[in-house]
């Protein structure tokens, strides 16, 4: 998109990801080998704000081009963050998606970033 390579997100507003997202100007997307499901689980299951994830999930944290990571990833994008939008829960043209994911609220943000570098092990 806009001539770059880019790829989008959706994170919900309530997430604690998105206070990282927001307060930096890359993200990282980290594609982590087989044998990972359990690990993918709690990391999209708890919320950091109340459980240290990185000691509970086994991964090693480090960071690519002064974006956070994990050694155990396979694939790992650096993207720079160049555009974000809340989605209006009322453009949802099939409105069984409202009562199914936003009946209490907590909407997503969509956010586009260019791909700056990716790292294959």
């Amino acid at each position: 998109i806009w001539e770059k390579p880019a790829c989008t997100v959706y994170v919900r507003e309530s997430r604690y990801t998105k206070e990282f997202i927001d307060n930096h100007e890359c993200f990282s997307l980290n594609f982590l080998k087989d044998g990972n499901r359990s690990t993918l689980n709690l990391l999209g299951s708890q919320s950091g704000r109340e459980l240290d994830k990185m000691g509970a999930s086994g991964l090693t944290p480090t960071f690519v081009d002064g974006c956070p990571s994990f050694e155990e990833a396979e694939l790992v994008l650096v993207c720079k963050k160049i555009y974000s939008v809340p989605l209006p829960v009322e453009n949802l043209l099939d409105k069984r998606l409202v009562d199914a994911n936003y009946a209490s609220g907590d909407p997503h943000v969509q956010y586009i970033g260019e791909i700056v570098a990716a790292y294959h092990s």
